[in-house]
């Protein structure tokens, strides 16, 4: 499942979601929270990647980190997580489509009400620094529920990029300098940022500006503090 709210583009942060860079989009019944402490889990091997599918308008893999070490990251646990989409391995249009949603990132299991896909989020780095700049994509896990995929005993859900193709619009401007392998690329470097469960229920909290300043560093995290409401 997945939250269609508020669109808002900035001069250099486009997001799917409640944040914007003066805090709350007013017209959004979700709170954007400026206190957030993510713990950082890894992508490819350590997040238990594994591609289950492709075709012409995106992909579809599975998460199961065997490896991690927190307590509240078992299979009953509940929490809040972040994909994140770095430069590194994304060209920047692709991070901007998917902060502005026109990119979809999906989160789910095969129960339907114990994942929430809640928000999209990108932002430029104050300084610039290609090398920490990033998309957010954040989700919520509710506990475990019967019928949901767990292997090992830990945690295993679904994460799928769709809407790639060009008839779907999803660079704003279009850009030929972006091809299917770019986007392929991106995907299969996702990267997952966790923390525990803040007790706020779905579609109450948005952390993804938050994350994006954790990520980006303290001078960022300041500019945060003065920008945004207190919550």
């Amino acid at each position: 499942m997945k939250l269609l709210s508020t669109f808002v583009a900035v001069s250099n942060a486009w997001s799917l979601g409640s944040c914007t860079t003066n805090g709350t989009a007013v017209d959004s019944d979700v709170t954007c929270r400026n206190s957030c402490d993510f713990d950082w889990i890894g992508r490819g091997p350590k997040v238990g990647y594994n591609e289950l599918g492709k075709h012409e308008n995106g992909f579809l893999a599975s998460l199961n980190p065997q490896k991690w070490r927190f307590d509240y990251l078992n299979k009953d646990g509940a929490y809040v997580g972040v994909l994140r989409f770095d430069r590194t391995f994304c060209k920047r249009p692709i991070l901007k489509a998917i902060g502005a949603g026109r990119i979809n990132i999906e989160v789910f299991d095969r129960t339907e009400e114990n994942y929430m896909t809640e928000a999209q989020y990108w932002e430029i780095p104050e300084d610039g620094s290609v090398n920490k700049e990033a998309a957010f994509v954040q989700f919520r896990k509710s506990g475990y529920q019967a019928g949901e995929f767990v292997k090992k005993g830990k945690d295993r859900f679904m994460v799928s990029m769709t809407g790639i193709q060009s008839e779907f619009a999803p660079l704003d401007p279009p850009n030929d300098n972006v091809v299917y392998d770019d986007y392929y690329e991106c995907f299969q470097n996702v990267g997952l940022m966790t923390m525990p469960d803040d007790g706020k229920g779905m579609l109450d909290s948005d952390y993804t500006r938050c994350a994006a300043f954790q990520r980006y560093g303290k001078g960022a995290i300041d500019r945060l503090t003065i920008n945004l409401n207190t919550n």
